[in-house]
């Protein structure tokens, strides 16, 4: 069962309570004056009474409604009746003299349409009594309840009129009462008003639906939009002065309204995940929660302030209260899966300038939010595996005739919205230069998680529609396949955005001998370097390493924490020791990451020992567990408690091992040799020259993409096994920067190049040419007579070709280095520049495809035979 969160216990504050609170600041010539807000306030306490009374109906008829539904459910209905008629008795004292009042005073404009909402009012009162007839007379027994439906029809139609009829009444109102005068005080006035109307506008956005069974839809994003635009309201209402009292009451109840509504909000938004979707309850109680917040705390101060300003210049008179209207809603309305591939926005480079000053409270609070962010979207990932290999599990089932019924838990799963929202509106704090880098990551991390819950939806219910009886599991198979490539692709861009952001906090200028920050800077090392381990324990695990983390790092790693028990005292010089079980004391996080990183080493060490078959989780979970829980966990919390800004740390996720062809190469992979070759071709080199291959790699963000790079570096993987010691290989990347990530290493130097091919990330621009140069510097330094020397630039074709760039293809081949390029994606048309290098570079110019890949690179490694 959900757990919504908890209603607000509070009713709404009515103006005389408000009035007597601040009866000590009131003059007696103040109360012995009647103004023209006097009179119009007379009518809006009508209103409001009225309200309130028919807001208490409706919950009233909801529990009459939810006991008849049981009944109606009930297989013998004469053994669970109705219970008494009093339970019922939606209709009570109705406020009378109120309506009598307000008559007395006799303003025009104001008499019609309060007399329309009344009748109105009347006619609710009359059916609610109406319906406690039917209920003492027990009618229900014989007619199958169809006199509760008419008369429950009725009220729905009555409390829909009855908003319109308030409405109008509102509107008379704001006419009757068009506020003047200038000041803070007015200007503060007419800002709360403003505010006023957003939310209650927002609330008109929906319904409450007694049937909350039935999902119906609900806009998610306007409640989002509504949250970002009263953010800024909220910074603008902050730096607004009044005098004493009105604002103590403007600042601590109304603003203090306005803030716990907001974070009412977002927690809905974040809730309103899968499981929430299938029913209205969340929505129900987002609905009745923010309607008394509105109600008990921004309506009710601010017709304290009306009523206590009414003398002063202009008019101004209190606002009404929100009306909750219902619906019976008989047919679910779900959202329509778009199934949209997410959007990859362009990566650029975050580059941001070096500060000699201090990060500033906006800055590094924005930055914080950034990684909550990130965080968030870890949980999400986990969710997101667990529900994925569930699917899969019984879907695997299903595909070898078990009988089995498909059981898809995916309830918990929720994309981290209001986290996202808090870091992309507060990203205008950051410098102007990294802003665009960090936003368009943010968006594209968050719409990957979009499209992994919008497939998860669809998998849902092809599974529980059967409809891999009609495609042999087609589409399960391909929904699958791109669950592992989001899953990675959201892993590895979350790690590119930490980066990034940690880059900008770390341009700016470090507390000068601070042992806070010496501290952090100190734990930072081991987190670090268990961070690098973590990753080598988990690219084993989905088959992408032959071996785990070197010694040396076991022994880096052994050192630094070894240096944090010794320093411990000089680190922490000057901080308070409060205890060990105090949770506000420091040394007990910094204690505690030596601790879990000495286990975390033992427990690699044991893993080396005995190495557990690749493509299936071993001791992945065990470590990430003890990672997440325990060494980020109290860094984070070391950061929590620091006087100095310490920006907190990422967790990592689970593992996800679904397709065995994407995650367990360990299963033998022979492609098929082409007609012509010889059959061992994909594993004789004799009698071909030595290689000198220098790869010049595309890691440009439009390279992510399955059948791009990660094609690539499986069919490099796959090439190492048939070259030789003697065969030498670097790499260059280009993207915003060029750099050399191997230099003239062996083929047979496993360790080496596998650490460059799992190190290649996609992200950031296109440099073409400043790749190519350091491409043929390498060439050139790593040149061997007779040998087979070739660069291979692997793109998607967005590389520039200047003049430059052709003297370089023409001017090299002549030294015998020829130029090869692989083109990757599906869909792009022949680069005619790249095409006439090649021609000059006296190379191949192929379209990569996962059916043509290994063949192609075979083809580049045997271009040249052996002189004998």
């Amino acid at each position: 069962m959900h757990r919504w969160p908890t209603l607000p216990k509070f009713t709404f504050m009515k103006p005389k309570v408000a009035i007597l609170l601040l009866g000590c600041v009131f003059s007696v010539k103040a109360f012995a004056q009647t103004t023209q807000a006097d009179k119009i306030n007379v009518y809006v306490r009508c209103l409001n009474e009225a309200i309130d009374y028919a807001n208490q109906t409706r919950a009233c008829l909801e529990n009459y409604h939810h006991d008849v539904m049981r009944y109606k459910k009930s297989k013998t209905p004469d053994r669970y009746a109705l219970r008494h008629y009093t339970a019922y008795q939606c209709s009570k004292q109705i406020p009378t003299y109120y309506y009598q009042e307000a008559q007395k005073i006799g303003i025009p404009s104001l008499a019609a349409p309060l007399a329309e909402f009344w009748e109105t009012f009347l006619r609710i009162d009359a059916q609610c009594k109406a319906l406690e007839v039917y209920i003492r007379l027990e009618d229900y027994k014989t007619d199958q309840m169809a006199g509760s439906d008419k008369i429950m029809a009725e009220l729905v139609e009555l409390y829909s009129l009855l908003y319109q009829t308030k409405e109008q009444f509102s509107r008379s109102v704001r006419q009757e009462a068009a506020s003047s005068g200038n000041g803070a005080l007015q200007t503060a006035l007419q800002t709360m008003r403003a505010s006023l109307q957003r939310e209650a506008a927002l609330l008109d956005s929906w319904d409450y639906n007694l049937n909350q069974h039935i999902a119906t839809a609900w806009d998610v994003d306007r409640i989002a939009q509504n949250v970002l635009e009263n953010e800024a309201l909220l910074r603008d209402f902050q730096a607004m002065s009044l005098p004493y009292p009105l604002d103590f009451y403007y600042k601590q109840f109304f603003l203090d309204g306005l803030q716990t509504m907001q974070d009412y909000k977002r927690q809905a938004i974040d809730q309103y995940g899968v499981g929430a979707q299938k029913t209205d309850e969340l929505k129900n109680a987002t609905y009745l929660a923010l309607i008394n917040y509105y109600n008990g705390l921004l309506v009710s101060n601010y017709n304290m302030m009306a009523e206590y300003t009414k003398n002063q210049p202009g008019t101004t008179v209190m606002e009404s209260i929100f009306l909750q209207k219902f619906i019976l809603a008989s047919e679910a309305q779900r959202t329509q899966l778009s199934l949209k591939p997410f959007t990859d926005l362009p990566l650029l480079p975050c580059e941001p300038s070096a500060k000699s000053t201090a990060i500033e409270a906006k800055t590094f609070t924005t930055l914080s939010h950034y990684v909550n962010f990130i965080n968030e979207s870890v949980t999400f990932l986990d969710r997101f595996e667990y529900v994925a290999s569930t699917l899969h599990d019984d879907l695997e089932d299903l595909r070898k005739g078990k009988k089995i019924q498909v059981y898809v838990k995916t309830d918990e799963l929720k994309i981290p919205k209001s986290a996202f929202q808090k870091a992309e509106d507060e990203t205008q704090f950051l410098e102007n230069g990294v802003q665009e880098s960090l936003l368009n990551q943010l968006k594209t991390l968050f719409d990957i998680e979009r499209e992994m819950t919008e497939l998860t939806l669809f998998l849902e219910d092809y599974a529980k529609n059967q409809g891999y009886e009609a495609d042999n599991f087609a589409a399960a198979d391909s929904a699958f396949e791109r669950f592992v490539l989001l899953f990675h692709l959201a892993d590895e861009r979350k790690e590119r955005l930490y980066g990034d952001v940690r880059k900008v906090f770390e341009s700016y200028a470090a507390p000068a001998e601070n042992h806070w920050y010496i501290s952090a800077q100190a734990l930072l090392q081991v987190v670090d370097a268990q961070r690098t381990n973590l990753f080598s324990v988990r690219d084993f695990h989905r088959g992408n390493a032959e071996s785990l983390p070197v010694p040396s790092l076991l022994e880096q790693i052994k050192q630094l924490q070894r240096d944090l028990i010794v320093k411990e005292y000089d680190n922490l010089q000057g901080i308070e020791r409060l205890g060990h079980y105090n949770g506000n004391c420091p040394y007990t996080p910094y204690e505690y990451i030596a601790d879990d990183s000495k286990y975390l080493v033992e427990k690699t060490d044991k893993f080396s020992a005995k190495l557990p078959k690749p493509g299936t989780k071993g001791m992945y979970d065990d470590f990430y567990y003890r990672y997440n829980n325990s060494l980020v966990y109290h860094y984070n919390q070391f950061a929590d408690l620091s006087k100095v800004p310490v920006l907190p740390y990422i967790r990592q996720p689970k593992l996800l091992l679904l397709n065995q062809k994407l995650d367990n190469p360990q299963k033998p992979f022979s492609p098929q040799v082409p007609a012509g070759e010889p059959t061992d071709f994909f594993v004789n080199m004799d009698g071909y020259a030595l290689n000198r291959l220098t790869f010049l790699l595309d890691v440009s963000g439009s390279m992510a993409a399955a059948d791009k790079l990660p094609l690539l570096k499986e069919a490099i993987r796959f090439m190492l096994g048939a070259m030789r010691a003697d065969d030498k290989l670097s790499m260059v990347i280009y993207s915003g920067t060029a750099s050399v990530v191997l230099d003239n290493a062996s083929a047979k130097d496993t360790a080496a190049v596998h650490a460059a091919i799992n190190g290649l990330k996609s992200g950031g621009k296109t440099d073409s040419e400043a790749g190519i140069a350091l491409a043929y510097q390498k060439a050139l330094q790593n040149l061997l007579a007779d040998g087979n020397n070739r660069i291979i630039v692997a793109t998607d074709g967005e590389f520039e070709v200047s003049k430059k760039t052709t003297n370089l293809v023409s001017k090299n081949f002549k030294k015998d280095i020829h130029f090869s390029v692989f083109v990757f994606g599906a869909g792009n048309p022949r680069n005619e520049a790249l095409f006439g290098l090649t021609i000059l570079g006296d190379g191949q110019y192929e379209k990569i495809t996962k059916d043509n890949v290994h063949y192609t690179l075979f083809k580049e490694a045997k271009a040249k035979k052996a002189n004998n």
